[in-house]
């Protein structure tokens, strides 16, 4: 999945490229193994992540807002 420019920028403030490369040092951490059903993504983990860290949300309002961010990835 490619991180789309706009939706990277103003979504989690942080350029494509450091986002990748933030991800690159976590992914095996974020990385989950599920026998029974599908688990999300580490880069959706991490975009959920860095989104509540930054914003200091509820996580309701983040699995909204996350949505959103779905929506980006999948055009």
């Amino acid at each position: 999945m490619e991180v789309d420019i706009i939706c990277c920028c103003s979504y989690m403030r942080m350029s494509p490229e450091r986002f990748e490369h933030l991800h690159s040092m976590v992914e095996a951490s974020l990385t989950k193994r599920c026998w029974n059903r599908t688990p999300i993504s580490s880069r959706e983990r991490l975009a959920v992540t860095l989104r509540y860290l930054a914003a200091g949300e509820s996580q309701v309002r983040s699995q909204l807002k996350m949505l959103v961010l779905q929506l980006c990835y999948s055009q």
